[in-house]
C-alpha cells in the first residue's frame, strides 16, 4: 500500500500490543493450472502500534499507519493496515485477500523468468489478529512502499490511464496469467507503485474462490473483450486477443504452453 503522503514517523506513538500475523505460504501441488493456489497459513507472535486516525480511506477499507517491533532493540517495519469499513464483514475476507496477494507473487516471479523487461512483484500481506483488544478483531496489512501510487486495470476490464500513457507491462502481466494457466485464472485489478503492486484480484473459470472480486466468467470475458495486445504480449508470444463475443469466449479451450526459460507459449 502506498500513497503521496510521507511515511510514517521513526517512532509511531502510541502504545505497543500484542498479535498473532498470520501469513500464508504458497506450495505447489493440485492441478497444474491452480499451481500456486494451495498453501498453508504459518502464525507468529508480534508486538505493533496502530495510529488512532486513518491516513486515506477507500469505499470498503480505512488504512491506519502501523508498525512491526521486529527488534528486541525497539527496530521497527512501517506497515499499512486496512481496516474494513463494515463491521459485520466476513472475518475471511480478510484471508482471502491475502491469499490472492501470496498466490499472485509467485505468478509474479513465473512471469519474470521469461525475461521481460520489467520485473514485476507484489508487497507481501498478512493478516493480524489483535489478541489484547476485545474480541480479538483481525485486521489486514501489508509493508509500506513509498512513491505515486498508480491502478492500471480494474476487475472489470477497464484500462486506468489517468495522467499518463497506459502501460504495457501491468495489462500483459494480466494477459500472461490467462496463457499460463491454460485459460483458468486471470490476475487483474494491478495498481501499485511502479511494478510492485497490490490488491490484486484472481477471476478464475468457475467462479470460485477469492472472494466477491472473483467475477468468474464475466470478468474473464470482461478483460479478454477490452485488453489490447502490447509490444511486452509480442515479447512472451502470446495470442493475441481478438474475440469479440461472449459466446465466443466461453468456448475458448486451454492452449497448452510451454516452461518458464523454455520458449514462447506459441
Amino acid at each position: 500500500m502506498a500513497d503521496d503522503s510521507p511515511p510514517p514517523e521513526t517512532v509511531l506513538p502510541g502504545k505497543v500490543e500484542r498479535a498473532l500475523r498470520y501469513e500464508f505460504m504458497c506450495k505447489m501441488g493440485g492441478p497444474p493450472d491452480f499451481r500456486y493456489c494451495n498453501g498453508e497459513w504459518c502464525k507468529h507472535v508480534e508486538n505493533v502500534v496502530i495510529d488512532d486516525l486513518p491516513f486515506a480511506e477507500g469505499a470498503l477499507r480505512a488504512c491506519y499507519r502501523m508498525q512491526q517491533l521486529v527488534q528486541k532493540d525497539g527496530t521497527r517495519k512501517n506497515v499499512v493496515a486496512k481496516v474494513s469499513k463494515d463491521p459485520n464483514e466476513d472475518k475471511n475476507t480478510y484471508y482471502r485477500d491475502v491469499q490472492a496477494q501470496a498466490c499472485a507473487k509467485l505468478w509474479a516471479v513465473e512471469y519474470n523468468d521469461y525475461g521481460v523487461p520489467k520485473i514485476v512483484d507484489f508487497v507481501p500481506a498478512y493478516v493480524f489478529e489483535l489478541v489484547d483488544r476485545p474480541g480479538r478483531p483481525l485486521i489486514g496489512a501489508e509493508e509500506f512502499i513509498e512513491g505515486v501510487f498508480q491502478k492500471h486495470n480494474n476487475n472489470v476490464g477497464g484500462t486506468i490511464t489517468g495522467m499518463q500513457e497506459e502501460r504495457a507491462t501491468p495489462n500483459a502481466f494480466s494477459h500472461f496469467t490467462w496463457e499460463a494457466s491454460n485459460h483458468s485464472i486471470l490476475v487483474c485489478d494491478i495498481q501499485g507503485v511502479d511494478d510492485c503492486y497490490t490488491d490484486p484480484q484472481i477471476h478464475t473459470v468457475s467462479g470460485k474462490g477469492f472472494g466477491r472480486g472473483n467475477l468468474g466468467q464475466a470478468g474473464l470475458n470482461a478483460f479478454l473483450t477490452r485488453h489490447k495486445c502490447n509490444s511486452i504480449c509480442e515479447h512472451l508470444g502470446l495470442p493475441l486477443i481478438g474475440v469479440k463475443t461472449e459466446s465466443d469466449l466461453s468456448d475458448r479451450g486451454g492452449t497448452p504452453i510451454r516452461g518458464p526459460r523454455q520458449g514462447i507459449f506459441q
